[in-house]
């Protein structure tokens, strides 16, 4: 007896939820209306007014075809789990129903909306941002590389002993920038090591002596930063 119970339980309860599901998808429909519709395009594009009238218009239109289809489910005919089931499609609380629904959905729907615009602002900051220091280093690294190619080119002709260095340094320091420079993040000891060979190849490609001095005080250097980060400092330096 106590299985045949439990057998009938389930039996009834399983149709019973699915039914309650039912119910539910047509106010899901009224709140994806509120606010793919209502919200986002009239709300927004019109105005208030607009957005009132198109509210109210989606009730007294949609609610009596939504309420007849809800009154149609075998678990509103034989319970009052559905107000629709004891007063009628058209008693004045079915409508109210849907009104306050979509009324107290109206928050929840600003709330998403404000979260993703802050975050598209913030992708949008962070894309700026990041478009800038391309392009920052766009302007820097071939105004220096043309300028060391030109005191390349002075060295090679008058067979200067320091045109293979010169070579090997700006071969290094344009490895770097072309590999490493497309990297979001970099090891700081990788750019010190590039701050270095900037400078020495300053050194050598400057005519007069360069008294300048370089020190550092690292306490990790497996820590990571954006790549080319410093040089605009040094240059300018």
């Amino acid at each position: 007896i106590n299985g045949a119970e439990v057998n009938f339980t389930v039996s009834s309860f399983v149709p019973s939820v699915f039914q309650i599901f039912l119910i539910l998808i047509p106010y899901y429909c009224f709140y994806y209306i509120n606010h793919y519709f209502l919200v986002n395009k009239l709300l927004k594009e019109k105005g208030l007014i607009y957005y009132a009238f198109g509210f109210l218009a989606t009730i007294i239109f949609l609610y009596p075809i939504a309420a007849q289809i809800i009154a149609f489910i075998p678990l509103v005919q034989t319970s009052e789990i559905h107000p629709v089931s004891s007063s009628g499609v058209f008693f004045e609380i079915n409508f109210l129903i849907p009104f306050f629904g979509m009324l107290m959905s109206i928050p929840f729907i600003m709330t998403v909306r404000w979260f993703r615009q802050s975050k598209e602002l913030a992708d949008l900051a962070a894309e700026k941002s990041e478009t800038e220091l391309n392009l920052l280093k766009q302007q820097i690294n071939p105004h220096f590389f043309f300028n060391t190619l030109n005191n390349l080119y002075a060295l090679s002709l008058t067979k200067d002993k320091q045109t293979p260095e010169v070579i090997l340094q700006l071969s290094e320091l344009m490895r770097y920038v072309i590999y490493k420079g497309k990297e979001k993040h970099v090891f700081l000891k990788e750019e010190i090591k590039y701050i270095e060979d900037y400078i020495q190849l300053q050194q050598i490609r400057l005519a007069k002596n360069l008294n300048f001095k370089f020190e550092k005080s690292i306490d990790e250097e497996l820590l990571k930063i954006p790549p080319l980060l410093f040089i605009t400092f040094v240059e300018n330096a």
